[in-house]
């Protein structure tokens, strides 16, 4: 019969993320994104300019009194919303290669955060869990395998084979949450 302290351990073990693991998370994301952004780029002065259907004078009333930022808010113009989406596909890009990983975690979901709320006329579920993966994964260590930063860097110390911090913990409840509520919305919806 193990001990509590044991059981416990076992327990928190079970929670560990294999860094492999999570550098196939963070190939997957940045994928992701650069899909994303290169889907909308064709639309960019319907959905995301002053010419189209939804300027920017408009979108400032109804968000009136949220504190909804986007540096897409700068200009109605075609071509500076451009600069913004091809940045946005260069941290992605930096991101699925594991090339100054954590800035460009960053740094990706606060474009795709400020691209979401210029244009909240196209949002879909799956926007909002591309945010929120993208802003757990800037607490977990995406650089941990399957990086340029650790091919540029091969004299630094190796990182443990697996990962448990708050930061993994929140991303392992982020992707739960989701199974849960669908499952909750199901159950809800037989009854």
């Amino acid at each position: 019969e193990p001990s509590a302290p044991e059981r416990r351990s076992r327990w928190l073990r079970g929670l560990e993320l294999d860094l492999r693991s999570v550098a196939l998370f963070r190939i997957a994301l940045g994928l992701c994104v650069l899909a994303d952004t290169l889907l909308r780029i064709p639309h960019i002065r319907e959905f995301y300019t002053d010419a189209g259907v939804l300027p920017r004078v408009a979108i400032f009333g109804q968000l009136e009194g949220t504190w909804a930022l986007s540096l897409h808010f700068i200009s109605g113009q075609w071509v500076v919303q451009l600069l913004l989406f091809l940045a946005t596909l260069v941290f992605a890009a930096g991101l699925t290669l594991g090339y100054r990983t954590r800035v460009s975690a960053v740094a990706t979901w606060f474009l795709v955060m400020s691209m979401q709320v210029r244009s909240p006329l196209v949002l879909h579920g799956g926007d909002d869990l591309i945010r929120m993966l993208l802003f757990w994964s800037m607490f977990v260590p995406l650089n941990g395998r399957f990086s340029l930063d650790r091919a540029l860097n091969p004299q630094a110390p190796a990182p443990p084979a697996t990962l448990l911090s708050p930061g993994s913990l929140a991303l392992i409840f982020q992707i739960c949450a989701v199974y849960w509520y669908t499952a909750a919305e199901k159950m809800r919806e037989r009854a």
